[in-house]
């Protein structure tokens, strides 16, 4: 499966009237390519030349920000072509096209479309990436209303170590899984519910 997707440049509507999001307006944000899923355990393996226990397909989570970071430095090194964690305004773009939709699917909000915990009944637990076909943006990108918040590379306010993430997790209820919505974090914190992707610039020509 292609790992990356295109997000085309130009301005979109981000922002929401909510308590956890930016107010609306409209931004402007220069193409580029995101990572189709979350970072899996077994991606993540891979980079650290290690093997992973349990499922690979499930997303790499235990990370904090830094870490993450790392990761986006490592495949920097390795390839010659610069990664990193996204913006919020990158990743909120991937998440909701340009008609300013709340949701990646659209404005209605469902649990079953994305792994939160009242996605169904029992006790939550993570599933692999991609197995909620329907959460999806309308570029194609998944895995964003649900499954795992993810680090993004902005800082916010006085506090040096507070990182924002977007997105829901499976253990959330669903303020997260607006595409405007974002939850500021410690960067030391590693958890089971914060993973992420990474974004990489438009090859040049």
């Amino acid at each position: 499966r292609d790992r990356w997707v295109y997000i085309p440049g130009g301005t979109f509507m981000c922002g929401a009237d909510l308590p956890s999001a930016m107010p609306p307006r409209e931004e402007d944000v220069a193409g580029f390519l995101i990572n189709r899923f979350p970072v899996t355990a077994g991606d993540f393996a891979m980079m650290r030349d290690e093997t992973t226990d349990g499922d690979p397909q499930l997303p790499a989570t235990g990370l904090t920000w830094a870490e993450a970071a790392e990761s986006a430095r490592w495949l920097t090194e390795r390839h010659g072509v610069l990664h990193s964690l996204p913006t919020l305004l990158q990743w909120e773009k991937a998440a909701r096209g340009v008609d300013g939709r709340a949701y990646p699917w659209g404005d209605r909000f469902d649990a079953m479309l994305c792994r939160i915990r009242a996605s169904r009944a029992g006790r939550p637990s993570p599933v692999a990436v991609g197995t909620y076909v329907q959460d999806a943006s309308v570029y194609g990108v998944r895995d964003l209303a649900g499954l795992v918040r993810e680090w993004c590379v902005d800082q916010i306010g006085g506090d040096p170590n507070a990182r924002p993430t977007k997105g829901g997790t499976w253990k959330s209820g669903p303020a997260g899984c607006a595409a405007a919505a974002f939850e500021l974090l410690d960067g030391d914190l590693a958890d089971d519910q914060t993973g992420f992707r990474l974004v990489r610039p438009l090859p040049r020509g």
